[in-house]
């Protein structure tokens, strides 16, 4: 029996709970208390202030979790996509849901991956597994079986693994595992039962609420005892005690922290940052070390272009972030310039939107990708420029590629533009060094070793006649 492959449903909280979430702690629980007491001594004011404060309370707090609750739950639809399967022979797409382990899966560059597959055959396929393994980088995959056992999932070059996505090239494979039993739905499984502990916040002020309780009583306690030996009659005792404990306890104090807390928590949202409950804003903020293991897991895993050298040494930097044509191509005296401002910036320019294997548009408001992130960021380098990679290739007839390949370390398309035959290329700067003069190579050499030095991924391109 095989089930649909969807992933594990959490134990998300319901409406109800939600609700119920803001009002179940020990300080409402006294404040209701209070405002009970409010109403026999007929401290209507009192009574009132309170009865206004824990509906807003609630209400505040139910909506920011809410909220939470339902950005969490989206996680649900990361594999139901489509998907190109063969079936007795045929080859037809249907919905990833209805995968089972045994289908042949086809699957190009820009596709999402939607179960855990073994690779058959492959061509220059790559895939971006930072949801799992936290790598800001394609993998290269193979199809030949891996020689070690129990291989961890960074290291399974021959597999492709469910919420993945292809950066390059294409591949076939055989499905193994659908739904729960992929390496994400084993996370979400996870995620199911999974039990915390109390946020720092919560601890706090649990103890807060117990401490002021006994502070209190004590009080009481105190002024009964001075009440009966100074002669006053137990009745009037009695009121004036429960007064003071009323009067004592900081009826605004769950507002408040509510509040704040769903500031911060629409702050960090805007951030991209999900907070399902709101004593988790404190627990954040109350963090001074954080330790993790790669840029992958922290960063937006997006590459960006940031320079441009020229073989005269003229120097072009590049603003903005990420998969988007957002920014701006600046001189070295910071000024704005168009990609036509000198010829070999536009023969760069040219040359990066001819020898490009991914996609980069915008699309309303949005700007939608697909292919290798380093063709991608390269691409949005024309925007930048005031241009487009449509507009640069309208007059363009590709003729021939080489496409990428590790082993190869380049890639080179010849194509026509205006009836002339011209070449366009990328790659690692050392296999430049047959087309330019040595004292030009090695000039090259020295400024890529100079950017290198400083965490930058160096890329060589060239094209003309």
């Amino acid at each position: 029996t095989y089930f649909m492959n969807t992933l594990t449903s959490a134990n998300y909280l319901t409406l109800i709970k939600v609700i119920l979430n803001p009002v179940l702690s020990q300080l409402i629980y006294v404040l209701q208390i209070v405002a009970l007491v409010s109403i026999v001594l007929n401290e209507s004011s009192e009574a009132g202030f309170i009865n206004i404060v824990l509906p807003i309370n609630a209400i505040t707090g139910a909506f920011q979790e809410w909220k939470a609750e339902a950005i969490s739950s989206a996680r649900e639809h990361m594999i139901k996509i489509k998907v190109r399967v063969k079936r007795d022979g045929r080859s037809f797409v249907i919905d990833g849901v209805e995968l089972v382990p045994g289908d042949i899966v086809i699957l190009e560059s820009g596709n999402k991956v939607p179960a855990d597959i073994r690779i058959i055959r492959e061509n220059n396929l790559t895939a971006e597994e930072a949801i799992l393994t936290g790598e800001s980088l394609a993998i290269d995959k193979i199809s030949e079986p891996l020689e070690i056992e129990n291989t961890p999932v960074a290291e399974r070059f021959n597999m492709l693994f469910a919420g993945t996505t292809i950066s390059t090239g294409r591949g076939t494979g055989l499905v193994i595992a659908t739904g729960k039993d992929t390496e994400i739905g084993k996370i979400a499984s996870s995620l199911k039962d999974l039990s915390i502990g109390k946020a720092p916040l919560v601890k706090r002020m649990e103890k807060f609420t117990k401490r002021i309780s006994i502070i209190i009583l004590i009080a009481v306690i105190l002024l009964g005892i001075l009440g009966y030996y100074s002669g006053i009659p137990m009745k009037e005792i009695f009121f004036f005690a429960v007064a003071v404990a009323v009067s004592a306890i900081p009826e605004g104090l769950p507002i408040a922290m509510t509040v704040a807390l769903s500031i911060g928590a629409s702050r960090m949202a805007k951030r991209n940052v999900i907070i399902r409950k709101l004593t988790a804003v404190e627990g954040l903020g109350s963090c001074t070390f954080i330790a993790t293991d790669k840029t992958g897991t922290l960063t937006v895993d997006q590459q960006t272009a940031r320079a441009i050298v020229l073989p005269d040494k003229q120097v072009f930097s590049l603003t903005g972030e990420g998969y988007n044509g957002e920014g701006k191509i600046r001189n070295e005296n910071d000024s704005e310039v168009n990609f036509d401002v000198s010829e070999d910036l536009r023969q760069i320019i040219n040359s990066i939107s001819v020898c490009n294997e991914g996609e980069l548009f915008k699309s309303n408001s949005d700007w939608s990708y697909s292919g290798d992130p380093i063709d991608v960021a390269l691409l949005s380098i024309s925007y930048k420029g005031n241009s487009s990679p449509k507009e640069l290739l309208q007059n363009i007839e590709k003729i021939s590629e080489i496409p990428f390949e590790s082993e190869r370390q380049y890639a080179a398309v010849y194509y026509k533009e205006n009836q002339q035959l011209k070449i366009a290329y990328k790659g690692a700067i050392e296999k430049l060094r047959p087309k330019i003069n040595e004292e030009k190579y090695r000039e090259l050499l020295e400024e890529s070793v100079r950017y290198a030095r400083d965490g930058y991924r160096i890329i060589a391109v060239g094209g003309g006649n």
